[in-house]
């Protein structure tokens, strides 16, 4: 019969590999989400139409973003039941900044805030 100490320690191990899955998900979301959203950016900028680009950009990013998340769903949702930080918005936030600040920026464009000539404030 095991310990209530050993359940304990697989339980520990068991969140400690889903904490790790999530956040290396948010690294790979920052490394390849970050760049190509940036990049993406800075190509629709370069057209004669950058509204409209980058609008077909947001939403294939989007769609990679929803995509790549769908695999983690389990582990994210096991994570929030149980309350873990990692997973609370503020955490979610900080660790997944460069990706949103690539989405907030193809955005920009696609709303017309941020042009060939710069950035409009109103």
């Amino acid at each position: 019969m095991k310990s209530s100490e050993e359940y304990s320690r697989k339980i520990d191990e068991y969140i400690d590999r889903k904490v790790s899955s999530v956040h290396s998900y948010f690294d790979t979301t920052n490394q390849i989400l970050g760049l190509i959203g940036f990049s993406l950016g800075l190509s629709c900028l370069g057209t004669n139409n950058p509204k409209l680009f980058a609008s077909l950009c947001l939403i294939l990013v989007a769609v990679s973003w929803g995509a790549s998340i769908g695999r983690l769903r389990k582990d994210i949702d096991e994570l929030k039941g149980l309350g873990h930080p990692s997973i609370m918005p503020l955490n979610v936030l900080k660790n997944t900044w460069q990706s949103i600040a690539a989405f907030a920026f193809l955005a920009a464009i696609a709303i017309g805030r941020i042009t060939k000539d710069g950035i409009i404030i109103l």
